[in-house]
């Protein structure tokens, strides 16, 4: 399964990672990689909890349904120029 994720450089010190198709799965990290490695934990975290509370033959629906409600903007919507 291939998940797209993204990384930003939130300050000289701090990387923040997030998967915009898993809402609230998100990391952070002292370089690149930390996020990526501590992203990649959360993604199995939050499939491990999905495993455990939603029905498999129900699973793909609630994934689906999730990319759905994802917003566009992974820190909020921008405000007014």
């Amino acid at each position: 399964m291939r998940i797209a994720i993204r990384v930003k450089k939130m300050n000289a010190r701090v990387y923040h990672a997030w998967c915009p198709t898993l809402p609230g799965c998100s990391a952070q990290g002292a370089t690149r990689e930390d996020a990526k490695l501590h992203l990649k934990w959360a993604i199995r975290g939050y499939r491990a909890c999905l495993d455990a509370t939603v029905p498999k033959n129900m699973q793909e629906q609630v994934l689906t349904l999730s990319r759905t409600l994802v917003q566009p903007y992974p820190f909020g919507a921008p405000g007014p120029s």
